[in-house]
């Protein structure tokens, strides 16, 4: 059960340093400027999507509480996404990186793949 919490816990601090590559901004600073707020406004998204942590934990990650992370995910992501076309394709551009999925839906999807290419090989030797 530890193990399993620590390799979570990794996902989250994987995207917590692409988001901050990717944007420029520390996820744990506090200030509360535009850039700041959407960075992690896409930080709490990622993490409430990508990871089984709850609200509290993500929260704590970045040194802000529940209520913040849900008004993050629930006001500012949207604001961010239909205004902000910058942070928007930044958004887009990290949440298709499959590096960032967990591994069992990785795994998941990559023998969809393989069982249709097994398919495909089968119907033209038939």
């Amino acid at each position: 059960m530890i193990l399993i919490l620590k390799l979570n816990h990794m996902k989250m601090k994987q995207i917590q340093r692409v988001v901050e590559k990717e944007t420029g901004v520390k996820i744990k600073d506090t200030k509360r400027t535009r850039k700041n707020v959407y960075a992690r406004a896409i930080y709490f998204k990622l993490c409430k999507l990508r990871t089984p942590h709850t609200l509290t934990e993500i929260g704590d990650s970045a040194n802000k509480d529940h209520a913040s992370v849900l008004h993050a995910v629930k006001n500012v992501w949207p604001e961010l996404m239909a205004y902000n076309e910058d942070f928007a394709y930044t958004y887009n551009k990290i949440a298709d990186d499959e590096a960032l999925l967990p591994c069992e839906q990785r795994y998941r999807e990559l023998k969809k793949e393989y069982l249709k290419i097994l398919t495909k090989k089968k119907k033209k030797n038939s």
